[in-house]
């Protein structure tokens, strides 16, 4: 029997989106977290957010990158290019 694996879409998503949003909170709440040394609380994530929103993952200064297996979110990167002046 051959081993087929199942195909991962990457895809950009603009940094808006519901699934990026639910992403860059899963993040944010991580990091938070690990800073206070407890769950950190929505309001804090909230003005996490607010304090250092993502547009500038979206083009034309960056890209928000989503790897997904089914439904099933593997992997996300932001990506912010820098400009030569």
């Amino acid at each position: 029997m051959e081993f087929l694996p199942e195909p991962v879409l990457i895809e950009v998503v603009a940094p808006d989106a519901a699934a990026a949003s639910q992403i860059l909170r899963s993040y944010i709440n991580d990091v938070a977290s690990r800073h206070y040394g407890r769950q950190a609380t929505d309001e804090e994530i909230d003005a996490s957010l607010r304090e250092d929103p993502s547009s500038d993952l979206a083009p034309p200064s960056g890209l928000f990158l989503v790897a997904r297996q089914r439904d099933a979110v593997l992997v996300a990167r932001g990506s912010v290019c820098c400009r030569r002046g």
